[in-house]
């Protein structure tokens, strides 16, 4: 399915954090930067439950 968020009232961030949250397998992720300490978290926490990146 594809969805989609908006950055200017957060549901894109909401978004990207329950793609991440509810990876099974892989996750590839490519931007230029970011800066949201959640979507870090996010990202760590998927990794050391084994998802691949």
């Amino acid at each position: 399915s594809v969805q989609a968020g908006f950055s200017p009232e957060g549901s894109a961030e909401q978004l990207v954090l329950k793609t991440i949250e509810t990876a099974q397998h892989n996750i590839r992720l490519m931007g230029y930067s970011f800066t949201s300490p959640e979507v870090v978290r996010a990202l760590i926490s998927a990794k050391r439950r084994g998802v691949d990146m």
